[in-house]
């Protein structure tokens, strides 16, 4: 390593107040939220197509599609009341570290 490449730091920095409630906000927001509901959407996009083809009288049935979507949908709505308790949560804490960091300085 040469000496210009090195970091100027001599020890790790000190984790920003809520930093780990930040991104535990983020995977709940993932996992829970855009994840389902884009399931939910693919579902429902293919059964339109499937109503689509189903009104214009070609053979495939629409049926089995809307049942997907359809369950689809209730799990996401699942996920959704149990994560925004979870970001509620989240949230608050991450205000209270926040809160309580700015009163240590």
């Amino acid at each position: 390593m040469t000496e210009q490449s090195r970091s100027p730091l001599r020890f790790r920095p000190l984790r920003v107040a809520g930093e780990s409630i930040d991104r535990e906000l983020d995977d709940v927001i993932t996992d829970q939220f855009v994840v389902p509901f884009m399931a939910a959407m693919v579902a429902f996009a293919m059964a339109a197509m499937e109503w689509l083809r189903h009104f214009t009288d070609t053979k495939p049935s629409p049926w089995p599609l809307t049942v997907i979507a359809v369950c689809l949908a209730l799990f996401a709505f699942i996920k959704y009341r149990g994560a925004l308790k979870r970001i509620h949560s989240l949230r608050l804490g991450q205000l209270g570290e926040r809160a309580v960091a700015q009163y240590l300085e």
